[in-house]
């Protein structure tokens, strides 16, 4: 996750870390125990908080293109979904664009899209927290 600042940091913490991180981002496919070493899932459950948290933080300040208010609720987290999914850049698809089914853009086995991720952690989301709006 060379992408996630705090895994980043996790990582260059360890002694060997830079190293780790030089070799993986140049192509090399770490070990089991390496990653247990440099990025064990504890750590990786850690990173994920954490960068999911900025997302929120951040998603909230920006304008919902629905409603022209600030991003809340079950929007805010489709909006923090989409930043986790196709980065902190990833635009906020607007209706008419969603409706053209416009904004596809999708992972790297073409499984899902910027709106399927968005949706199915909105549904995730629904699902197990017992909240609504």
């Amino acid at each position: 996750m060379p992408y996630n600042e705090f895994a980043v940091a996790m990582i260059q913490a360890k002694l060997g870390g830079q190293d780790f991180l030089k070799r993986v981002q140049s192509g090399s496919i770490p070990t089991e125990q390496d990653l247990m070493k440099f990025f064990p899932p504890a750590e990786q459950d850690q990173a994920f908080q954490n960068s999911i948290i900025q997302k929120i933080n951040a998603s909230a300040e920006e304008l919902d293109p629905r409603t022209g208010q600030r991003f809340i609720g079950d929007r805010l987290i489709e909006r923090a979904a989409q930043k986790h999914f196709g980065g902190d850049a990833a635009a906020v698809p607007s209706e008419l664009r969603e409706a053209l089914n416009d904004g596809q853009s999708s992972d790297a086995v073409g499984a899902l899209s910027l709106l399927d991720y968005r949706a199915k952690a909105s549904q995730y989301y629904q699902a197990t927290s017992n909240c609504t709006n």
